[in-house]
């Protein structure tokens, strides 16, 4: 039998016997043990299990065996993959009745037999890959075709939003690859979704609409990114890619030759995005005192040209599905404008404007997206479980409990790291580190990069709070270091992690994505460098709502919002470094206000106990201990 994560996950239960070398874990069993006891009475539990604990097989065991449906929701589709294709096949060997799976991904990673159909063959070299594998896949899945990069400009054209697909109104929809991929949703125990893809549902169904199956229990793996998305999705965004997408495939449907109605949306479009561009880029608010004429003028002349251009397309409905659709798409930028600029709800909200390269992005997203938490997700689960590595602040719960909006009876569990930070790793402060404001910072960032690459032999990460960092102490390495030299934007972060994997003492350079989510074990990274601490960019409308809404609670808004955000963050940075047992290294933070200003001592203690070193002939002497290639986990 195999009734209680003991029967499984003890030193003499299944994974020990069907796995030769299986390791028995007691903060995993003790975690799995905590999970199945929510799952059986019901409620909510908020935990953190540090690098190694084994937290997956901690939560899928009782997952497994408790009888009702659950979702798993992970913040990367890295995650998601390693669920599906490692951590389930191997309980499923280990379980008697095995578990029944499936992994369920967002429209846009799945390839569209419509858009396939309709698109007449490029020159681009992928399309006679994509045709072969198209006739041959089972799933559709674009991760699959390792001959075409996830990131390839092709699949634009080939794949589709929830706005743009045209649903059980489709011609392939019985054989479209969400369709089937949902089915497989439907039958199964354990679904595997990622966050975009669960609060997409969550806002669905307040429509009386569903994006996944019913479920009883949902587990939100790296959870520390929940309320972020979640603010997205109860928001309302709208950008010039959407606008452009609307755009290309109302031409699309006109033949070729867009109607005069197209060319009005576009230039209305133009005009109002570019009287909302941030002009010094980056995101910005809303004006305080209400939003100008001028912008009003520019709505209305859009929503005019858009009202147009659906009356023009609803007369043509008659020629297709791909027409009505391009006619609701259009109602729908419609609405979606009305709620930016002339909001309706009462919600506390914040609007912003956003450069992002080239684009314009507006948004409206509450300030608390926890209290939209308790009628849609808390109140319709009989358990909720959320975990990561980092959910825990000075040693509690307080801010992710409120960021989520759980209840006051919510469980909480700490799960520390199993790894031995005192004998694997240290972190190294520099002395005389100039201020993170000074323009002598940057400099001093690439000499100590230098000093600290020369002792590990390159094989670091080099992490950044902004990207004009990154590109100041970048002008300053090139050319200088010995090792390969990477940076974020050189290529998709998936083929630029492959790269440094595979290249001997490679340096990267990177900023927020390449602070989680990001898992390279083993010799390839003994060096995590941090630039400075990362305290949220302080003009940023979101996080000025946010501090906003704290004093008017007469809290202290650095130490209620910023402060447990940046410890939060400054654990996941430091987490790049120990992903085994046998990994070994160092992690150095270069800003002097750790231990210069008295909230350094609440950042430390965030971190994994790793000794403190100061003396760079000291860390050298350390180094050279422990420099043999690392033992296997």
């Amino acid at each position: 039998m195999s009734d209680t994560p003991d029967d499984v996950l003890g030193p003499d239960g299944l994974m020990a016997r069907a796995l030769p070398g299986f390791e028995w874990r007691p903060a995993q069993l003790a975690f799995a043990r905590q999970v199945a006891d929510v799952m059986a009475r019901g409620g909510v539990l908020l935990a953190e299990a540090g690098t190694g604990t084994g937290k997956t097989l901690a939560y899928l065991v009782p997952a497994a065996q408790s009888g009702r449906r659950v979702v798993v929701s992970t913040g990367t589709r890295a995650l998601q993959d390693q669920l599906a294709n490692k951590d389930l096949p191997l309980l499923r060997a280990a379980l008697p009745g095995g578990v029944s799976s499936a992994i369920l991904k967002g429209r846009r990673n799945y390839l569209c037999l419509h858009r396939f159909e309709t698109s007449p063959p490029t020159d681009d070299p992928a399309w006679p890959a994509l045709a072969r594998w198209r006739d041959a896949t089972s799933t559709g899945d674009r991760a699959e075709l390792a001959a075409v990069d996830e990131n390839a400009p092709v699949w634009d054209a080939l794949t589709v939003n929830a706005e743009a697909c045209l649903g059980g109104r489709c011609p392939h929809y019985e054989a479209c690859f969400v369709t089937r991929a949902r089915g497989r949703a439907a039958a199964a125990d354990v679904v595997i979704v990622n966050h975009h893809l669960y609060f997409a549902d969550l806002v669905v169904r307040e429509a009386g609409g569903a994006a996944l199956p019913d479920h009883d229990v949902v587990i939100f793996d790296e959870a520390h990114a929940v309320p972020d998305i979640a603010s997205v999705f109860f928001g309302v965004q709208v950008g010039t890619g959407r606008l452009d997408a609307w755009l290309r495939d109302a031409a699309r449907a006109g033949g070729g030759a867009p109607p005069v109605e197209l060319g009005a949306v576009a230039a209305a479009a133009a005009v109002l995005f570019e009287a909302l561009r941030p002009p010094d880029g980056g995101r910005a608010p809303w004006p305080d005192d209400g939003t100008p004429p001028a912008w009003i003028d520019a709505w209305l002349a859009l929503d005019d040209a858009l009202a147009e251009a659906a009356h023009a397309l609803v007369a043509r409905a008659g020629e297709g599905e791909s027409v009505a659709a391009l006619a609701r798409r259009a109602a729908a930028l419609r609405d979606d404008l009305a709620r930016l600029f002339d909001p309706t709800d009462g919600e506390a909200a914040v609007a912003f404007r956003e450069a992002r390269g080239r684009g314009t992005h507006l948004g409206r997203q509450p300030v608390d997206p926890g209290a939209r938490l308790e009628p849609t997700l808390y109140a319709r689960r009989h358990a909720v479980v959320f975990t990561s590595a980092t959910l825990a602040v000075d040693g509690g719960f307080d801010y992710a409990r409120r960021r989520l909006g759980a209840p006051e009876d919510a469980e909480t569990a700490l799960f520390d790291s199993p790894f031995d930070h005192a004998a694997r790793c240290r972190l190294f402060l520099p002395p005389d580190l100039p201020s993170p404001g000074s323009p002598a910072h940057p400099a001093a960032v690439a000499a100590w990069t230098e000093r600290l690459t020369a002792l590990t032999e390159g094989r670091a990460f080099v992490l950044f709070t902004s990207v004009r960092n990154l590109e100041a102490v970048h002008a300053r390495l090139r050319g200088r270091l010995p090792w390969p030299l990477l940076r974020q934007g050189e290529a998709p972060r998936d083929r630029l992690l492959a790269r440094f994997r595979s290249t001997p003492g490679a340096v990267l350079l990177g900023t927020a994505s390449f602070w989680e989510g990001v898992d390279v074990a083993g010799d390839a990274l003994s060096l995590v460098i941090i630039d400075k601490l990362p305290f949220g960019v302080p003009d940023d409308p979101v996080l000025q709502a946010r501090l906003a809404e704290a004093r008017a609670r007469g809290e202290d808004p650095f130490r209620r919002v910023q402060l447990p955000g940046a410890a939060l963050a400054l654990k996941q940075g430091f987490g790049r470094l120990l992903r085994t047992r046998g990994d070994r290294g160092v992690v150095a933070i270069l800003d002097p206000r750790l231990t210069a200003r008295g909230y350094g001592k609440v950042l430390l203690r965030a971190l994994p106990p790793a000794p403190v070193c100061r003396d760079p002939d000291e860390l050298a002497a350390w180094w050279r201990a422990v420099a043999a290639p690392p033992a296997a986990d």
